[in-house]
């Protein structure tokens, strides 16, 4: 049996770039919820700190988490990611 992959980023915008970030997370999600083998890709944002961000994910298998990965828009909001983001993020996967 595959085991199941789940994986949680937790993001800051940088000042003054919470609503840019913001747009670039909604089209994230959107391209990813269309990744084969996604059960969940959530995105939340702080109530009590609107530069806070948290994703949570969910995977069939290790397999399509990698090819997640490959994802043009992913790869784009990476690229991007210093223009709007701190870089002071936090990455977890488990099974």
């Amino acid at each position: 049996m595959t085991e199941r992959i789940a994986n949680a980023v937790f993001l800051r915008s940088r000042a003054g770039k919470e609503e840019e970030l913001a747009g670039r997370l909604e089209e994230l999600v959107l391209a990813s919820r269309s990744d084969s083998g996604v059960m969940i890709y959530d995105l939340h944002r702080s109530t009590g700190d609107p530069a806070s961000w948290f994703i949570y994910e969910r995977y069939e298998s290790q397999e399509h988490f990698k090819r997640h990965r490959e994802n043009p828009a992913l790869r784009r909001f990476i690229a991007d990611a210093p223009r709007f983001w701190t870089g002071n993020s936090m990455f977890e996967g488990s099974g």
